[in-house]
């Protein structure tokens, strides 16, 4: 009895300390709340302006002004609805007309859903939402001309228009900032120039009126290229994960869908996001791509079929201008506003070139000429890389969740060395779990090679032999995020840190359930926590870093008062010392991160919209990186049909991708089926033989076009003169007398 009451002592002063400290470390950490600029209640009431003219909503054709031309596409007015349309000369005789709205046809029902520009702005505890066409074209409050910068048309929104019906349109901010007193009263300004064959779209703004009121978003020409109707062929293009297109010429439903550029920010609420900013629209035989040139970082891409809650076939971008997030029943608003230009590229296609690949390639030599992309190509080899992915150490589940060693760093050599023993040649040895906190890593300013797992001595060991078989190897570093930063955690709106939770392969795979939760730290530090890492890595001749974070979360620093467009500038241009004497991996591949970046590990290999066959997943994204930076997917073993995820690596250009542990999380059978090395030392051959013998000499080359054959059997054509079928199914497919077996593939030159 003494016995088990000692024991209950003991337990109760143990759990006492830890509480103790606990409540310590969170007083030392806490950053505190950031105060909002603005709060507004759920519900509160929302204006709309009144349409009087409901033609101001459609593109006239009659009556135009031609403004401008560049090579075959030629700028034209429509000066009753205050909106431009660009006139495309194809090269029979034929041309295209694209509008900024949408062209009235006889017999549909007219609607005033289309406008140039959209506004949602707070003023005086209520929610408004103006469009240009009522609140500007309609009211008169609307001037255009020429001007240095291009066709210039500027538009005045205010919740009051008849309060400027005596100022010539002409007439000076100063007017119009007198007559509009405390009410709404916002200039826009939008300016159309052409320039190598494109259409170049910007839009600029200034708060005239009350200086208390919050400019939410601003929509911008979500409806260039709109129509109501659509034939066999035509498409949205939208960059849903790896990409997707919308069949508008199909019957099926669908609920118009918004997919967050760079994924969600704090608070945010997107279940689709892009690694792209760009997007297009097939009409006929000719089709668009739309680049954000600025405004990226902020952006949501909607789009919208004809037949559901919209009258027109749509694809276009609203701007998030300030940062919120949700508290209960109050709407929080930040002082961390975008206020710089928004600027939109249209590059026009027909014929052959009017394809999801056509589009493709359009996007990609446009981030190529503003240096989002390099224009250095990368190497024909003799062999295909592979990504082997070990994982060092992870938490197992539970309230007394414990660290398990699962691949020391001696370990890792025996898994190379072995590799090597199989006639694999050319690998890049990712090592997750590394550092100090495992998976659940710390911020690598913190970080420390685990002495669990060998510590200094076995690592430089490692990185000594991997550099003797030429193989690379990538510590995962976290430069923005880490489990405990105690003081260094960011608040927000709502939180006194800024929290997220993320997937680990063994959430993903079913083996683990609590999900790895980080924080993020301020963006001012980024430059120190770089040259940190550089530093510390040094001694140990490691090749390289895998950032798991800048390249796959973007977010506002309120604290620091740091909007997202700012931060990817700042991570675009920090993390370059990186790649100056290192090989750079990075996880998921935001646009923003990928100019000095060699390898993308994680890319999207698949929309995250229900496929269907009205909404049909394409590799836009592979299609635009594929010759310029080497990418991988997920691992091939943890996905459910390894089989199917390897010939998706060959149909896509991806590099193979395995992930392996030494020992067990979870002793299971199940477990080792998946991550155990004896298990998948012949798989990884035969599938880094097989892609080889196809890609080797395929890896500098661009993908020119990819189109499904028939059912389950795609076809990816490089450089125009080779093509490599690929059967999903469980039959031979005969494709132009070439015999595809049934799960394999076939390369023709």
């Amino acid at each position: 009895m003494r016995k088990s009451s000692k024991s209950f002592r003991l337990a109760f002063r143990l759990c006492s300390l830890v509480v103790a400290v606990g409540l310590l470390c969170g007083l030392c950490g806490c950053a505190g709340k950031v105060e909002p600029f603005l709060k507004l209640k759920v519900g509160a009431p929302v204006v709309y302006p009144e349409s009087t003219d409901m033609s101001a909503h459609y593109f006239s054709s009659e009556n135009l002004t031609e403004i401008d031309t560049s090579g075959l596409i030629t700028l034209l007015f429509d000066e009753n609805s205050s909106s431009v349309g660009v006139r495309v000369n194809g090269n029979s005789n034929s041309s295209k007309l694209w509008s900024a709205l949408p062209e009235y046809n006889d017999g549909e029902a007219i609607s005033d859903e289309a406008e140039i520009i959209s506004l949602e702005i707070i003023h005086d505890s209520s929610r408004y939402i103006l469009n240009s066409q009522d609140s500007c074209v309609s009211a008169g409050t609307v001037w255009h001309g020429n001007t240095k910068e291009g066709f210039t048309v500027n538009y005045y929104f205010s919740d009051m228009p008849s309060l400027f019906a005596d100022i010539d349109v002409a007439a000076s901010d100063e007017a119009y900032t007198q007559a509009a007193g405390d009410n709404i009263l916002y200039k826009v300004t939008v300016c159309y120039s052409l320039r190598d064959g494109c259409l170049y779209a910007s839009l600029d703004w200034v708060n005239l009126g009350n200086k208390e009121d919050v400019l939410v978003s601003i929509g911008f020409l979500e409806h260039f290229g709109a129509s109501s109707s659509a034939q066999q062929g035509d498409f949205l293009l939208v960059p849903d994960g790896s990409g997707a297109i919308i069949d508008t010429a199909c019957d099926e439903a669908l609920e118009p869908v918004s997919i967050a550029v760079y994924g969600n920010d704090i608070g945010g609420n997107s279940v689709l996001d892009a690694v792209v900013p760009a997007f297009g629209v097939r009409s006929g035989n000719d089709a668009f791509a739309a680049i954000i040139e600025q405004g990226d970082a902020v952006a949501v891409i909607n789009a919208a079929k004809a037949r559901n809650s919209s009258t027109f076939n749509r694809v276009g971008a609203i701007f998030r201008i300030t940062p919120s997030q949700l508290d209960g029943d109050d709407e929080l608003y930040s002082e961390c506003v975008y206020s710089d230009t928004i600027e939109i590229c249209y590059r026009f296609l027909s014929g052959a070139d009017a394809t999801y690949s056509g589009l493709a390639a359009a996007c990609r030599e446009q981030f190529i000429r503003y240096y989002t992309l390099s224009s250095t190509g990368l190497l024909s080899a003799e062999a295909m890389p592979v990504v082997v992915n070990v994982i060092g150490q992870a938490k197992k589940d539970g309230i007394f969740g414990f660290n398990k060693k699962l691949t020391t760093y001696s370990q890792a050599q025996d898994i190379l060395n072995r590799i090597k023993s199989k006639g694999i040649n050319n690998v890049y040895l990712r090592y997750s779990g590394a550092l100090s906190g495992g998976l659940d890593a710390e911020n690598v300013r913190n970080a420390k090679l685990l002495s669990s797992l060998g510590g200094a001595e076995d690592f430089s060991a490692l990185n000594d032999y991997a550099a003797g078989l030429n193989f690379n190897v990538f510590v995962d570093v976290s430069l923005l995020s880490g489990a405990n930063l105690g003081k260094k955690a960011i608040g927000n709106l709502v939180e006194s840190k800024t929290a997220y939770e993320t997937e680990s392969i063994f959430t993903k795979t079913g083996f683990a359930e609590e999900l790895p939760r980080l924080y993020y730290t301020e963006l001012s530090g980024l430059e120190k926590t770089v040259l940190s890492a550089l530093e510390k890595f040094t001694d140990f001749d490691s090749t390289g870093f895998c950032v798991t974070d800048v390249g796959e979360r973007l977010y506002t620093d309120f604290e620091g008062n740091v909007n997202r467009q700012t931060a990817a500038s700042i991570i675009k241009e920090k993390i370059s010392p990186l790649a100056t004497q290192n090989i750079v991996m990075v996880q998921k591949g935001n646009f923003y991160a990928l100019k000095n970046a060699d390898i993308i590990c994680d890319i999207p290999m698949s929309c995250k919209h229900v496929k269907s066959e009205g909404y049909v997943s394409v590799p836009f994204v592979q299609l635009i990186l594929h010759g310029i930076v080497e990418f991988s997917g997920s691992p091939v073993n943890a996905s459910s049909n390894s089989k199917a995820e390897f010939l998706r690596c060959i149909e896509y250009g991806a590099i193979p991708s395995f992930v392996l542990t030494n020992n067990s999380l979870d002793g299971s059978e199940e477990y080792n089926k998946i991550f155990s090395t004896d298990n998948w030392l012949a798989f990884i051959y035969n599938c880094y033989n097989q892609s080889s013998e196809v890609f080797a000499d395929l890896r500098d080359s661009r993908i020119t076009d990819h189109f499904r054959v028939a059912e389950g059997v795609y076809c990816t054509e490089f450089e125009s003169t080779t093509k490599v079928y690929v059967n999903y199914t469980n039959e031979p497919v005969t494709v132009g007398g070439i015999t595809v077996e049934a799960l394999n593939f076939f390369r023709v030159n």
